[in-house]
């Protein structure tokens, strides 16, 4: 399995290479392109369509690149607020035009925990850009933190809280059938 795994990597990563090289020229022509449409020409509709969907293209090559070869986890004391903080005010600009109210509960008593800053911004970004996708042009995201009073984990002899993270939205929700 190991071999397995290390022949898997090595492919990717070769794959990686050679789609990102011409990956990499494409998104150059259509950003020079775009230099050359008048503002508000239709044709501008079509380079920010390619910009936008060579970047989807390269964040789908990083992502295989590291399932191919996962990076070990890299625990540091994090600030859970800050993480969550900087994500909806990054995302609040990534909204401007659209009616949706950010709101956020955080309980000021959740002390730093040891985590993988990078991964946790990862996997909250990925959430809260879910919940803003869900609710279109308008709604109420929410991302609120609070202590598990009634759950205690026990590790090394020594008692641990836990700490709930919740992101909501108010749209319209997963149709029963694909639940």
């Amino acid at each position: 399995q190991a071999d397995r795994l290390s022949t898997l990597g090595t492919l990717a990563a070769g794959l990686a290479h050679e789609v990102k090289n011409p990956l990499g020229g494409i998104k150059g022509a259509a950003q020079l392109m775009e230099r050359e449409f008048e503002p508000g020409s239709e044709l501008l509709d079509y380079t920010r369509v390619m910009i936008r969907e060579t970047d989807r293209i390269d964040h789908i090559i990083r992502e295989l690149l590291e399932l191919a070869s996962p990076r070990g986890l890299k625990l540091a004391p994090v600030n859970l607020h800050k993480v969550l903080g900087d994500i909806l005010l990054l995302q609040k600009q990534s909204v401007a035009g659209r009616e949706i109210i950010f709101s956020k509960h955080f309980d000021p008593s959740i002390p730093d925990i040891m985590a993988d800053e990078e991964m946790l911004t990862r996997l909250f970004l990925n959430l809260i850009r879910n919940a803003i996708d869900a609710m279109g042009d308008n709604g109420r995201l929410t991302v609120s933190s609070r202590v598990l009073s009634d759950y205690r984990m026990t590790k090394n002899e020594r008692q641990s809280r836990m700490v709930v993270i919740e992101v909501a939205d108010d749209g319209p929700g997963i149709p029963r059938e694909d639940l």
